[in-house]
């Protein structure tokens, strides 16, 4: 199954986890700074593994608003 996903980043958390889910989006807060991409990789590893799919970043690489596609493996 494939599909996508609007996702709202909130960096520098005390810890990596879904905060909210609503129809349009899901707001995720992740443990790694938004420096060098780290917290890019971070929230791709943590939806990988939530959704146990393959993700991918599609739009928003800099933003704290991001749309993923995600392939169900």
């Amino acid at each position: 199954m494939e599909g996508s996903l609007e996702i709202h980043v909130k960096t520098n958390a005390p810890e990596t986890r879904i905060i909210e889910k609503t129809d349009r989006f899901w707001r995720v807060a992740v443990q790694a700074k938004p420096l060098r991409g780290d917290a890019n990789k971070e929230l791709v590893k943590f939806l990988r593994e939530k959704l146990n799919a393959k993700v991918k970043i599609i739009r928003g690489f800099k933003s704290k608003k991001k749309l993923i596609r995600f392939t169900t493996k």
